[in-house]
């Protein structure tokens, strides 16, 4: 039974991943020592009813946070690499703070609507590494997603942040950031309209001016990955190529990242 939910948790994770993967050539080439992961994984999912507001399945969304969790665990161990027994896992980080959702608990309505981020979730992180980890998700999402799609190279200037973000995050020598944003929406097109973009002011506060969104138009389903390390801040690899439409093979998700064995 585990092992076919591994299956399936893969195949959730690569089927609505993007086609292209990069791999940061120092990385590629072991010039970068990786031996630890922090993971941390933001699901969401939402879905459309008759009802004038989305709803949101807390209990669902916390499962599946928690399976793509072990099973990223699982591949990247078989990888040779140490997870960290910390990990932040959260719903909506990416969505517009004005969003209002119908709130489901135990299959129950709750009496209040509640608006993003839906769920966050973490294990040994302190407030500081919470908060330079979300900005981190910030950057990533308003570099690469807008402007490494044409030239992954461009995103090379923001080194320098991501490095002094995460250099006060409690964290060993030789660790990287695994990041996977996956975005499940049942949503009609109507109901989409301005549930993937963060307010001005939003963005503004958290992510210095930073453009922040994810893509759901007309509820399409993403997977993306940004694997950063800690000290120097390089974007080591994405799977990010400009669109979230193209289907992949079933255990392809991470497969170029590279083996912990070739740093040694």
């Amino acid at each position: 039974m585990k092992k076919l939910l591994f299956v399936i948790v893969l195949f959730v994770l690569s089927s609505c991943a993007t086609k292209k993967a990069y791999v940061n050539q120092n990385f590629a080439e072991g010039k970068v020592q990786i031996e630890h992961i922090l993971l941390l994984i933001d699901y969401t999912s939402l879905k459309d009813d008759i009802g004038k507001v989305l709803d949101f399945d807390e209990g669902y969304n916390i499962k599946q946070q928690d399976r793509i969790y072990d099973s990223l665990s699982q591949l990247l161990q078989n990888k040779g690499y140490r997870i960290l027994p910390k990990s932040f896992k959260t719903s909506g980080l990416l969505f517009n703070p004005d969003l209002i959702v119908e709130h489901y608990k135990n299959k129950e309505l709750q009496p209040n609507h509640i608006s993003p981020p839906f769920i966050m979730r973490s294990i040994g992180l302190s407030d500081n590494d919470i908060n330079q980890l979300t900005n981190l998700v910030y950057l990533l999402n308003g570099t690469v997603s807008r402007k490494v799609a044409d030239n992954i190279h461009k995103y090379r200037f923001a080194t320098e942040e991501a490095a002094r973000l995460l250099a006060t995050v409690d964290i060993p020598e030789k660790t990287a950031v695994l990041i996977i944003t996956a975005n499940r929406p049942k949503v009609s097109a109507i109901k989409n309209i301005g549930i993937g973009l963060l307010s001005a002011a939003a963005m503004a506060s958290a992510s210095g001016g930073a453009f922040v969104g994810v893509s759901t138009l007309h509820g399409t389903p993403s997977t993306f990955g940004y694997f950063v390390d800690a000290t120097s801040g390089q974007l080591l690899w994405t799977n990010y190529a400009g669109s979230s439409s193209f289907k992949n093979e079933k255990n392809s998700f991470i497969k170029d990242i590279p083996d912990a064995s070739e740093f040694k």
